[in-house]
């Protein structure tokens, strides 16, 4: 009987670790990317219409990316397009700012796509990350 209790509390607590591996992946939900230490898009829209459109890359050390910030439009948030969008590259920390006039009655984002390269040259990630969504 006492054995039976032992494989029974190893087997739950084998059973807890395993189940609870998928919610350590990254700090607060965060995806863990390979050579991005942060990835930060916003949007603020001011009551005329002006967005400002920002992203911030900050990339580990021996790793350069490409980085594509785009201002999307949607009418329902299901179905997004693209308004304009902005392009850079470099290594270390990258900052993205623009400003764009938008039209009113619609739902905006920015969505920023970064592709990352190793030392060797080789794309090792190319994730997408967008910013809350904004009404105006």
């Amino acid at each position: 009987m006492k054995r039976y209790i032992v494989r029974s509390i190893t087997a739950f607590i084998a059973a807890l670790c395993l189940l609870t591996a998928g919610f350590t992946a990254g700090a607060a939900g965060q995806p863990r990317y390979i050579g991005i230490a942060r990835l930060t898009p916003e949007l603020i829209i001011s009551s005329s219409g002006r967005s400002n459109c920002t992203a911030t890359v900050k990339l580990e050390r021996g790793y350069t990316a490409d980085v594509t910030m785009k201002l999307e439009y949607s009418i329902d948030k299901d179905t997004w397009y693209q308004e304009t969008s902005w392009s850079t590259s470099g290594s270390g920390t990258i900052d993205i700012s623009k400003t764009y006039f938008v039209a009113s009655g619609y739902y905006y984002r920015v969505a920023v796509t970064v592709n990352v390269y190793n030392n060797n040259g080789q794309l090792v990630e190319n994730p997408t990350k967008y910013s809350p969504t904004v009404k105006y």
